[in-house]
């Protein structure tokens, strides 16, 4: 038997499979005015469902804002029904950031075969 060997962290694989939990504890909130408004200051990641379909993955460092912007956005679109798009998120210590949380979520749903 060797007397040394070494060790690697998937830290990544790590963020990512406990991020997924995470969000499967959420339920979809509505994209309306009232609901962003409740949302607390800070950054993480979202996710965006149009129908109940996983349609996108993000971050923010303003989640607040950043999901004001889609929900203006979409609110300009003649052929999507804004009431028809939901949304998740997890806010997220900037200590966490740095492993690009959104990245590992984008891997992990096409793996799945979601949101393409």
């Amino acid at each position: 038997m060797p007397s040394y060997a070494n060790f690697e962290i998937d830290i990544i694989s790590a963020l990512s499979s406990q991020l997924v939990e995470a969000f499967s504890r959420l339920d979809i909130g509505s994209l309306s005015g009232e609901q962003l408004e409740s949302l607390p200051k800070g950054q993480g990641v979202y996710k965006l469902f149009h129908g109940g379909a996983l349609v996108y993955v993000g971050k923010a460092d303003q989640l607040k804002r950043r999901l004001g912007e889609h929900r203006f956005k979409i609110s300009g679109r003649h052929n999507i029904d804004l009431a028809k798009i939901g949304f998740k998120c997890l806010f997220i210590h900037r200590n966490w950031t740095a492993l690009a949380p959104e990245d590992s979520l984008i891997r992990h749903y096409r793996a799945a075969g979601e949101g393409d």
